[in-house]
């Protein structure tokens, strides 16, 4: 019997007995997942971006799989895993471990999706380069804002 055009995807997975285990398994990621975020802004609240470079990827028998972008990240989230864990287990009684990996390849393609090319910023209008210098104390700062300047003049003559 054939299925009408108007099904989901959505249905059609959920109606299929032989994906069952997989949707459960990835509903569970999921929900365990958002626990993750939420344990990672109270360990670690001024690190906010971590839970962008990192994410729950597995569920291997009683191990929680956390997958990180970089090394770094990665020794972070090992410095923080046992609080994870607590936070885990206290929705999760069976998880009993929490395994850390670095993969960078899919940190690569999330942040080249993320990324917007905003190319060169505008220089900065002379008017307004010679308003910051004239505001500034004698500094090496200044010296260079006036050489930049300057420059410029000599660019334009």
């Amino acid at each position: 019997m054939a299925r009408p055009a108007s099904n989901t995807l959505h249905t059609l997975i959920t109606e299929n007995d032989a994906l069952a285990p997989l949707v459960a398994k990835l509903r569970r990621i999921n929900a365990l997942q958002q626990i993750y975020v939420e344990a990672l802004a109270d360990a670690l609240p001024e690190l906010k971006g971590l839970a962008l470079a990192s994410r729950v990827s597995a569920i291997v028998g009683t191990t929680i799989v956390i997958s990180a972008a970089s090394g770094p990240f990665a020794a972070k989230l090992k410095q923080v895993a046992p609080r994870l864990l607590v936070k885990f287990q206290m929705q999760e009684q069976e998880l009993n471990l929490i395994r850390i990996e670095v993969q960078p390849e899919w940190a690569e393609a999330l942040l080249a999706t993320n990324r917007t090319n905003t190319g060169p910023r505008p220089a900065m209008p002379d008017a307004k380069l010679a308003e910051l210098a004239a505001g500034l104390a004698d500094s090496p700062l200044k010296q260079a804002l006036e050489q930049i300047k300057r420059r410029r003049g000599r660019k334009k003559s």
